[in-house]
């Protein structure tokens, strides 16, 4: 993948990223990995959207879990081009000035903190279908809140990590919230 291309995931087959995750040499770390689980979460809510059995219309559930889907996808390229350019920063391949490194790290938080934010509403669009959809797709709901849930978790852990070297406190308080909000609502989905 081209480092300038952030959408270079969309049309690649999962082989293939999963091997590009697992060679380490083309910035598909953990930030991306948390993203394309979202997407995966998302994935399994419009999904189970479709069997919407409640009043109105599903189109603008289905909708919103597509969007996020999609978006998913887009901030996983675009951490990858970021994170790659964090690390390029550091080991001295460009231009290791300090403003370049600062740029490169905090376009990681505002994606991990989108992936948060996101994995959060994902996860009361999922409880918000609870049963109101095909009883039988419920389990696709509770897995898809499990990968939301650990897709924030990685996102707090990778902000904690890169505020190491930024002064966005708020950003980590931000992080935090929204996966309270996730572990609350699978909490709820539990009982």
């Amino acid at each position: 993948m081209d480092e300038n291309d952030a959408d270079g995931l969309a049309g690649i087959p999962l082989g293939e990223i999963l091997t590009r995750i697992s060679a380490d040499a083309d910035g598909l770390a953990a930030g991306s990995t948390a993203a394309i689980s979202l997407a995966f979460a998302a994935g399994l809510v419009e999904s189970v959207a479709r069997t919407y059995l409640g009043e109105g219309s599903p189109a603008s559930l289905v909708a919103q879990a597509e969007t996020v889907r999609d978006r998913a996808i887009d901030v996983a390229g675009r951490n990858r081009v970021d994170y790659a350019r964090a690390r390029a920063a550091l080991s001295g391949k460009t231009e290791t000035d300090d403003l370049r490194l600062r740029e490169a790290l905090d376009s990681t938080l505002e994606n991990l903190g989108w992936i948060a934010g996101h994995a959060a509403d994902l996860t009361m669009l999922a409880a918000q279908l609870v049963g109101k959809v095909d009883p039988d797709r419920e389990p696709d709901l509770e897995s898809a809140v499990c990968l939301a849930e650990s897709a924030a978790r990685v996102s707090i852990k990778l902000a904690d990590a890169n505020l190491l070297n930024s002064p966005a406190m708020p950003l980590l308080d931000e992080i935090a919230e929204d996966l309270r909000i996730v572990v609350s609502t699978r909490e709820k989905l539990d009982h």
